[in-house]
């Protein structure tokens, strides 16, 4: 049996490596989009061609993400994890070692498998993890070390591919740096299978495996020794305690039955502690007789809220179907087994809402990997050009926990649209800054040459523009689907979010070759000629240009959306709970 100090620690050492396989997840994916130039010169691939290498990956990943979410809510996690470590790790050195395009296509398809078992089972580790109103930093936490680790591999990976000791021992740096990031995958894999844990299935086993204490009526009266008290069986144990929660908080606070008479649970037990982290119910009692029958409307919506079990109303109709719908909202029907689950989620108008624009809001995240490659066609060396691109990542990182921040704090103020306000605002940010990253500072003939100006714009559009995730979409999930479908919503949000955004760093290659006339393929050759690097420099920015504000544009309509639809599902979510 786990003791609730032991269950702590190990929920600590979960939430870190969470984060640290987000750091590896992220470096994976940056570390090809940061060697574009090297790789394209290797295996002599155009830009077209070389979205095309990101796309097989990216639609792998997209048709997998569901069975993450399947497996999630139904095995270990940490197996799921582990698992998807093992693979990418395996399929990453893979890579490095192809020596044909087509060849890299078939392991980069692979290497998308591995990838999307990740995500959505450490997003739904998270949900579980912290409490309602601590998610948006949680998951800021998440984004945080997750774009640290995409700015790392982003810098680590271009700058072996630029070595020119390396070169001159017959080896490519870029190789070599995929070889090192799967080595530092296999090992996460390795921590996360030995000291990880599932809290789910640990508050379970530990409750099953402790029986609970119960004494009988009239046992604490005084006047004479008290019987030992009765065990229950471990099934009575986990399939009782949430009616004896409820009990002691419609009583007041006090043990089972104190206003009936009836029996007075003694103090938890630990296998009661992990059981209460595993439903997500307060450790404490949270109202009293007084707040359930005369208690402000407020202090109730809040601990509605915070996912409290409901106040008491006074009057004879509280069990009644319309009292629970007029307290949490009218139930959506929900039947058992993993089709009926599917439909449920995808039936969720938040759900589809979020889904929408995150269709169109994932591409210009897509489409950013060509970064490294503008700015190396700009004329700024390799580490130059690894450097501003990192300031980006590092904004990035700021702007999602500063974004879960924002949102946990705008959640409180407005409950039902504060954190669809910090969406809006942190998509809208986007759209100027990135025409003066692209188009602006490369007119003005003072700043176009200076590293600073790009660094500065790139950091700052970096941390407005990616609250939306860790402020908004990431908590919302959490807070739409009872407890134990969190692995599945995260999962078909991330299948379907990167369905279209997949086509994204494709779409960037042919636009520029096809209407705005970039020539020839990536090369450290092509960067000799001034005019053709010059001419090409624009044609890429011009595409980006448009596969980013256009996406964000239509996003920002599709969150307005979230304002008739968030309120009524949430409470629908809680009904379905109960």
């Amino acid at each position: 049996m786990m003791s609730p100090a032991a269950f702590a620690a190990a929920r600590m050492r979960t939430a870190i490596l969470v984060n640290l396989a987000m750091v590896v997840e992220q470096a994976n994916e940056q570390v090809l989009p940061a060697v574009y130039l090297f790789v394209g010169s290797s295996l002599s691939a155009t830009p077209s061609q070389l979205g095309t290498l990101t796309l097989c990956r990216a639609l792998v990943q997209t048709l997998s993400s569901p069975l993450s979410g399947v497996l999630g809510d139904r095995c270990d996690r940490r197996l799921v994890l582990a698992s998807g470590a093992f693979i990418w790790g395996a399929m990453t050195s893979a890579i490095a070692a192809s020596s044909r395009l087509h060849t890299a296509m078939v392991f980069a398809a692979f290497n998308g498998l591995g990838l999307a078992l990740l995500v959505p089972c450490c997003q739904s580790l998270v949900a579980d993890l912290h409490a309602p109103e601590a998610r948006g930093r949680a998951f800021g936490l998440m984004q945080l070390t997750g774009a640290v680790g995409g700015m790392a591999g982003s810098v680590f990976a271009t700058n072996m591919g630029a070595a020119d000791t390396l070169a001159t021992w017959g080896v490519e740096g870029w190789r070599l740096a995929f070889h090192a990031v799967a080595v530092v995958s296999v090992l996460t894999g390795a921590a996360v299978l030995a000291f990880a844990i599932d809290p789910r299935r640990a508050a379970v086993a530990a409750a099953a495996a402790a029986p609970i204490y119960l004494s009988l009526p009239g046992d604490d009266d005084g006047g004479g020794a008290a019987p030992p008290p009765l065990p229950l069986s471990s099934g009575e144990a986990a399939g009782g305690l949430a009616k004896r929660q409820a009990a002691e908080a419609a009583g007041g606070g006090g043990g089972w039955g104190d206003a009936a008479g009836g029996p007075r649970s003694r103090s938890p037990s630990p296998s009661a502690h992990l059981l209460q982290l595993h439903h997500g119910q307060p450790r404490h009692p949270p109202h009293d007789a007084a707040a359930g029958c005369g208690g402000s409307a407020a202090a109730g919506r809040d601990a509605e809220e915070a996912g409290a079990a409901p106040p008491r109303d006074c009057g004879d109709d509280d069990d009644s179907d319309s009292g629970k719908a007029r307290r949490y909202g009218r139930p959506r029907p929900r039947q058992r087994g993993l089709v009926s689950d599917i439909l449920w989620v995808l039936r969720i108008p938040t759900f589809q809402a979020i889904v929408l624009q995150g269709i169109v809001g994932s591409f210009p995240w897509q489409a950013a990997v060509f970064f490294t490659l503008w700015l190396q066609l700009q004329g700024f060396p390799s580490s130059t050009s690894a450097n501003i691109a990192a300031t980006f990542g590092a904004g990035v990182a700021v702007g999602a926990l500063l974004g879960g921040y924002i949102g946990d704090r705008a959640a409180r103020r407005l409950p039902d649209s504060g954190r669809i306000f910090t969406a809006q605002a942190s998509v809208a940010s986007g759209i100027p800054l990135i025409w003066l990253v692209l188009k602006g500072i490369p007119a003005n003939p003072a700043l176009a040459s200076d590293p600073r100006a790009y660094a500065a714009v790139l950091f700052v559009m970096g941390a407005t523009c990616s609250w939306a995730g860790s402020g908004c979409n990431s908590p919302i999930f959490a807070e739409i689907v009872p407890e134990d479908m969190r692995s599945l919503v995260y999962a078909f949000d991330r299948s379907l979010e990167t369905s279209l955004a997949a086509c994204a760093a494709p779409t960037v290659g042919l636009l520029a070759e096809r209407v705005w006339g970039f020539s020839g393929a990536v090369s450290r050759d092509s960067l000799a000629d001034e005019v053709l690097r010059a001419r090409n420099a624009g044609a890429l920015g011009s595409s980006l240009l448009v596969c980013m504000t256009v996406p964000w544009t239509a996003c920002l309509v599709f969150y307005t959306v979230l304002h008739f639809t968030y309120r009524n599902d949430r409470r629908a979510a809680l009904a379905a709970s109960r």
